[in-house]
């Protein structure tokens, strides 16, 4: 399935299937713990290389200043 990335923006912001759009983004009843996959189409939900490198640099930058 074909899916415009403004699409995929906007879904992934409001926690649903960048793929087919279902709203299982996230395990039932935990806000923090991501499915494995989507339920509904199959796509698999996986942290890419690099994952935690914003958070770190953030977390330098502020420390920096304070």
């Amino acid at each position: 399935m074909k899916v415009p990335q403004t699409q995929i923006i906007v879904r992934g912001l409001t926690n649903c299937c960048p793929n087919c759009g279902a709203n299982r983004l996230f395990k039932k009843g935990k806000l923090f713990e991501l499915n494995d996959g989507c339920p509904d189409c199959g796509l698999r939900f996986e942290k890419d290389e690099g994952f935690f490198l914003g958070a770190m640099s953030l977390n330098y930058g502020v420390t920096l200043v304070g």
